[in-house]
């Protein structure tokens, strides 16, 4: 039965395809031409795949058990013939095996790595031996040298199944370059995918031509057939879809690595569990992360324990429960036709037995190996509580303390936007008496609030909130917090809690604002501060009222390279300001459907350009403001969301200063999936300051002899851990906050004025 993610699995093995594949398969759909005959992609996914992985051809196929199929049938292996394969591992390596009419025997494991075990070879060897079949396990390369020595004794030939092991390196090479053949499954759940598909790659030119012909129909020309084919062809659409993975498979692979060690880390030294290991011959890819289990110290086998950690929710699951051997397929043998081929081959010198295969490690482990999620999507705050699950049922089971909230100390989500939290930590003290903040809201942009707030000195984790309870429950155990409620207004009532981060949906900033100020906590609200300006009067009145403090974060003001912009506009160095031009270009929207509607985020314009709507703002000061505002838009890339996803806005101040500001979620030219291409030059009448994402501004005086004034050395802490702790300072010092509400409502009103204009297609005037 194919396994179905189910909606409340709380770790969906999602391969999250982005926007490159869907804009690749888009470009295949336009062109019309879907399969090898008719596109290029093949060719082209071909030659990428073998400059990747160090070969000199490379045969794409419609999936991995076509690939082992076809090598096998183009390294000549047929009826009578044996191969030797592992019994722990999928059944397509001994079903391709079947396929070419040919036994598979099986050779017992290694019980650390789990694939073949090299000593275990002369035991199975007979005079049909034709080839072997060595398994890249979960990403660990097999131990190639005693198997390509023995192969070579006995002339096999020697087909790795890289099924599962997309870039691992034995001794320097990669796997798949070193047998006779290598084949790669593209299956979903894979290292890299094209959904369905598969891969062969070889030095033997023969070889490759062979593997070519056999995959269509034995056809070297139209109607010409040379030999026994199959149609195992890819599609241009699966081509396209794997050139785009295949340039993220480096990346993809250090997420599955750092996500396996940081498991490792948190599970060291637990009685019963052998953790999967990096060999030193090799380079492990993890496509899973398998624990052996033994029984005779956790008093209960794989299985059992599985069943137990699933109770709550999915976490684990019993990799491959038993060896291959047993299933009714090799015990009934059951081939195909009423004659059961070919376990009844006639070039068989002995009938087939599988009642005793002799794999004692297989039939000692196989049933006590289990798997827990580690792909490259998942966060360390999802690690954290998947690991915490894990060791409280250990420590349920040991009756002893395993220090989880100490073991659990990592680094926040690898989003480039903070450094790692246990780098950072222990380098900064914490202030005396430091605000007490509690987290509302645990999105991408709450988690970096949590983890700016562990590293800011003037600062203290004390609670988070949100409904999700898986992230409430990781985050917990990720940062030592005790204090966790699923319910917001509960969270407020907490005496020892000072002040909260508001990181919900815009179109609930009021709600939790209001509710805030009641219970008598200052408040750090993201931007936009509301969804209607005219929200704030009933707002300033509850602040007024209970004595709270609310600021805005907009944390451009906080980021080096705009800060430093500011301090030379306030210098008077650039002279006044004449115009503005702003661009602020994101890789895709956010996948949240609340953004989607603009009734709930007023949309690009409201959420996206607000940023450079605010700085401009700021840089034009208070004896200026914005008195016009004209907006236009398209929907060319993400027509799906049924809003603008490029807008350009102009706007001219009371005294006369021209700004355009571009937002866009369609920039094509940024690779992570989360971030933004951002810059603004700003003319004054004695200078021009330059500002782009990845270099400190610069700024040109014509009247200085072409001199370029330095900056102020800009400060390297992150702009996030700035923030928060502006913010704690001016709690803690009863200050004004130094991104008032009301700068956050004159933003506002520009931004609402953007969606006006871009609705009604007329200028908007600002009051």
């Amino acid at each position: 039965m194919t396994r179905k993610i189910i909606p409340q699995d709380p770790f969906p093995m999602d391969r999250k395809v982005e926007r490159e594949e869907i804009l690749a398969v888009k470009r295949v759909m336009q062109k019309k031409r879907l399969t090898f005959m008719s596109g290029t992609e093949i060719e082209e996914f071909e030659a990428a795949f073998a400059k990747f992985m160090e070969s000199n051809y490379a045969i794409a196929v419609s999936s991995g058990t076509a690939a082992l199929h076809v090598a096998l049938a183009a390294a000549g292996i047929g009826a009578g013939d044996e191969v030797l394969v592992p019994p722990y591992t999928f059944v397509a390596t001994a079903t391709a095996v079947l396929h070419q009419n040919s036994i598979p025997v099986f050779v017992d494991i290694d019980p650390i790595s789990f694939c073949m075990d090299p000593s275990d070879l002369s035991k199975k060897l007979t005079d049909r031996t034709k080839a072997i079949i060595p398994v890249h396990l979960f990403g660990h390369p097999a131990n190639l040298d005693p198997i390509l020595e023995f192969a070579q004794e006995n002339n096999l030939a020697v087909i790795e199944d890289a099924c599962q092991s997309h870039g691992a390196k034995y001794k320097g090479k990669k796997v798949g370059t070193i047998g006779k053949a290598g084949c790669f499954s593209l299956f979903e759940s894979k290292n890299m995918m094209t959904g369905e598909g598969g891969m062969i790659i070889t030095n033997d030119e023969e070889l490759a031509e062979q593997c070519r012909l056999i995959r269509h129909h034995g056809e070297p020309e139209w109607y010409t057939y040379k030999q026994l084919g199959y149609n195992y062809r890819m599609t241009t659409i699966q081509a396209a879809i794997g050139i785009e993975q295949l340039k993220k498979l480096e990346k993809m692979n250090e997420g599955r690595i750092r996500n396996s060690l940081y498991l490792n880390s948190l599970l060291e030294e637990v009685p019963g569990l052998t953790l999967p290991q990096v060999p030193e011959y090799g380079t492990h890819v993890f496509h899973a992360y398998a624990i052996r289990i033994d029984p005779s110290i956790v008093g209960m086998t794989g299985k059992e324990l599985t069943e137990h950690l699933n109770q709550d929710f999915q976490i684990t699951q019993l990799i491959y429960p038993a060896g291959l051997y047993t299933s009714t397929l090799f015990q009934e043998q059951k081939g195909y036709g009423e004659l059961r081929c070919p376990f009844t081959c006639p070039f068989l010198e002995k009938a087939i037995n599988y009642s005793d295969p002799q794999c004692p490690q297989t039939d000692r482990i196989a049933e006590n190996i289990i798997g827990l999620p580690n792909w490259h999507q998942l966060s360390y705050i999802e690690l954290s509580l998947i690991a915490g699950k894990f060791l409280q049922v250990m420590e349920e089971i040991f009756q002893t303390n395993f220090g989880i909230e100490e073991r659990i100390i990592g680094t926040m989500m690898s989003s480039g936007i903070v450094p790692e939290i246990h780098n950072l930590l222990p380098e900064i003290p914490k202030v005396n008496s430091p605000l007490k903040i509690g987290v509302i809201g645990l999105g991408g942009i709450g988690k970096v609030h949590a983890v700016a707030y562990a590293a800011c000195p003037w600062t203290e984790l004390h609670s988070f909130s949100t409904r999700n309870p898986v992230a409430l429950q990781g985050a917990a155990l990720f940062f030592g917090v005790t204090n966790i409620y699923e319910d917001y207004i509960e969270a407020l009532k907490d005496p020892d809690l000072q002040a909260v981060s508001i990181c919900v949906p815009t179109f609930a900033h009021k709600k939790y604002i209001i509710a805030a100020a009641e219970a008598g906590k200052d408040i750090l609200c993201e931007k936009p501060l509301l969804l209607h300006p005219e929200d704030y009067e009933e707002v300033e009145k509850v602040l007024l009222e209970n004595g709270t403090k609310l600021m805005v974060a907009m944390i451009c003001r906080y980021q080096p390279h705009y800060l430093a912009a500011k301090k030379v506009i306030d210098k008077g160095e650039l002279g006044p300001i004449v115009s503005i031009h702003a661009h602020r270009r994101g890789r895709s929207p956010p996948s949240a459907k609340w953004f989607w509607d603009i009734d709930k985020s007023g949309g690009i314009a409201v959420d996206l350009a607000i940023h450079d709507i605010d700085l401009v703002q700021w840089y034009l000061g208070p004896g200026d403001q914005i008195k016009s505002v004209y907006a236009i838009g398209s929907n060319k890339v993400y027509r799906e969301i049924q809003a603008w996803d490029t807008v350009m806005i102009t706007l001219q101040s009371q005294l006369g200063v021209l700004i355009n500001i571009e937002a866009s979620w369609a920039e094509p030219n940024l690779t992570d999936q989360v971030g933004s291409n951002t810059g603004m030059v700003i003319y004054g009448e004695d200078g021009k300051i330059t500002i782009t994402p990845s270099q400190q501004p610069a700024m040109k005086s014509t009247e200085l002899d072409g001199s370029e004034p330095a900056f102020e050395e800009l400060d390297q802490l992150p702009s996030f851990i700035d923030q928060v702790g502006s913010f704690a300072q001016a709690v803690i010092n009863d200050a004004a906050v130094p991104v008032p509400a009301f700068d956050g409502i004159k933003s506002l009103r520009v931004a609402r004025a953007a969606l006006e204009s871009l609705q009604s297609g007329k200028i908007v005037y600002v009051s």
